[in-house]
């Protein structure tokens, strides 16, 4: 387990990745958990001020194209914290409205990336398509 600034306490599987992002004033929280092998598991917060959408948790068996993609990001991530930890906020030490976190786990070596800002797009470029698909997958899931 690793200590993010927003998220409190979390972790990913041996091989796999953690995302999440939520806010307030109408952004939601979207998470995926995926390891390398088996079914994600997704869930779809509505805790902002201003809730829109469906709220909604489960299962995903990802197509192979969709699990090589996501690592694909993964390993751009990976590279971005090459001592354990990246921070990215976009106006420190202000409290943002768009937070996210992206926790890899390799064996015994994890690594933590986390950010946000006023909104989206304050992240690294690097970072900027996997946080969008994870939006918007998670949003398709919740329906």
């Amino acid at each position: 387990m690793i200590k993010s600034s927003f998220f409190g306490e979390v972790d990913a599987p041996d091989g796999g990745v953690h995302l999440m992002d939520g806010g307030m004033h109408g952004v939601q929280g979207h998470t995926i958990e995926a390891p390398p092998r088996g079914p994600w598991r997704w869930e779809r917060r509505l805790d902002g001020m201003q809730p829109r959408g469906k709220a909604g948790d489960g299962q995903l068996d990802p197509a192979e194209q969709e699990r090589q993609q996501l690592f694909a990001w993964t390993e751009s991530a990976w590279q971005l914290a090459p001592s354990g930890k990246a921070d990215f906020f976009e106006f420190p030490p202000t409290v943002p409205r768009w937070v996210w976190c992206i926790v890899i786990r390799r064996g015994a070596e994890v690594r933590i990336l986390q950010g946000g800002g006023v909104t989206w797009g304050s992240e690294p470029k690097e970072l900027a398509p996997l946080l969008e698909w994870l939006r918007e997958r998670v949003d398709q899931l919740s329906g």
